[in-house]
């Protein structure tokens, strides 16, 4: 597993290097970041996602998909609970505070979690990383918008909920279940061309991963993201503690070593990059979230490969 997890994370620090690259040598600017999430969000994504639950239906896969929905759930909330609890014994502004909340509350499920568990498990992984996306996008345009919001007045209960429901990874997951409980199927050469679309996902959020990081070294510096010794316990807490606890407490009663593996994993990923884009959007505190999506995921290439082989063995 540790194997399988280091060499995984190698390949993806190879393709965020070439992205890191592109952006010092301004062959990517924010236009192309721009369109790369696009590309990501509402194609290439979908496409994997969608690709996930074209399976064999048995009663088992359904209810622990459902399962999954539930468990993830009260992890989200765990985390935010975690957060509420650390934030009160660190010296720190509300914004900071807000911004605290949001990252342990949700990891990076999709740039990188997405493309982790695919490499890892293949499509057996990411039927359960799916059912995460429910989840993350129910809770992350409901109370993960009113921890960061400011102006909480505008967002409206509709304007919510038509974020979450009309997602395109939400779709996906909506039709693709459908096709999965069915048993129906595209027509061959329809169904290819879906997931070679999936299949680019991996590559291009790596590159986009690697271009956004390499422009928040040259607009702060390294040392300003580094030097600010409150987000250490927090990253500590993202990274380590929490995956070991939904480890200690999964294991007990979760008997499939893929939907174990895939759940622990994807509660060990760095702070989603939503973080910072939500802080922006919804006027938080974009500092401190930098700081905290930027060293997450420089971080998580040492603590993701050790938990495995802590964890797992």
């Amino acid at each position: 597993m540790f194997i399988n997890f280091a060499g995984s994370l190698i390949t993806l620090v190879t393709c965020m290097l070439v992205g890191v690259i592109a952006r010092k040598t301004r062959y990517f600017s924010d236009d192309s970041d721009r369109i790369l999430s696009n590309l990501l969000v509402k194609f290439t994504l979908p496409g994997t996602v969608f690709m996930s639950m074209l399976r064999p239906f048995t009663r088992e896969l359904l209810a622990e998909s459902l399962q999954t929905i539930v468990i993830m759930t009260g992890v989200f909330l765990f985390g935010l609970f975690l957060a509420k609890l650390l934030s009160r014994l660190l010296p720190s502004n509300s914004g900071e505070k807000r911004i605290w909340q949001f990252a342990l509350m949700f990891p990076n499920v999709t740039y990188i979690g997405f493309p982790l568990i695919y490499s890892v498990y293949g499509n057996d992984g990411m039927l359960y990383a799916s059912m995460v996306t429910i989840v993350f996008n129910i809770l992350a345009f409901s109370i993960g918008v009113d921890l960061l919001s400011i102006d909480k007045k505008s967002q409206s209960f509709g304007f919510r909920a038509k974020r979450v429901f009309l997602a395109p990874s939400f779709v996906a997951v909506f039709i693709g279940f459908i096709f999965f409980v069915t048993g129906w199927r595209l027509p061959g050469p329809v169904e290819n061309g879906v997931g070679l679309i999936g299949s680019m996902t991996t590559p291009i959020a790596m590159l986009m991963v690697g271009s956004l990081l390499c422009k928040t070294i040259q607009e702060n510096g390294v040392i300003a993201l580094v030097k600010d010794w409150r987000v250490y316990p927090i990253i500590t807490v993202r990274l380590i503690i929490l995956p070991v606890i939904v480890f200690l407490v999964l294991s007990q009663f979760i008997e499939n070593s893929i939907m174990l593996g895939t759940l622990v994993m994807l509660s060990a990923m760095p702070a989603a990059a939503l973080t910072a884009i939500f802080a922006k959007q919804y006027g938080g505190d974009t500092n401190m979230a930098v700081k905290i999506v930027s060293l997450c995921d420089a971080l998580c290439l040492l603590t993701v490969p050790f938990l495995s082989l802590i964890l797992f063995g």
